[in-house]
């Protein structure tokens, strides 16, 4: 079993809004980077199936998730600068 979290549900849904306030925002200094665990040539067929994030889409070796304490995908977070 394949799980894609990435590509269905509320990830897909927040995607624009996301888009637009990282165009909006980003000479702000927000950054926003998607995070996945899929592997490079699913996340490379998302993205040409949708429209540019504007933002980058890092993709997780299992040690980053560890850090920052993600406990599962989908995911989404807020880091602070602080």
């Amino acid at each position: 079993h394949r799980r894609l979290p990435h590509l269905v549900g509320p990830c897909n849904a927040e995607v624009p809004e996301l888009a637009a306030r990282f165009e909006k925002e980003e000479s702000k200094g927000l950054v926003i980077i998607g995070v996945t665990d899929e592997k490079q040539d699913v996340v490379d067929k998302w993205v040409a199936s949708k429209k540019k994030t504007g933002y980058p889409i890092a993709i997780l070796n299992g040690e980053l998730e560890k850090v920052l304490g993600v406990p599962h995908f989908p995911f989404s977070g807020v880091i602070g600068p602080d």
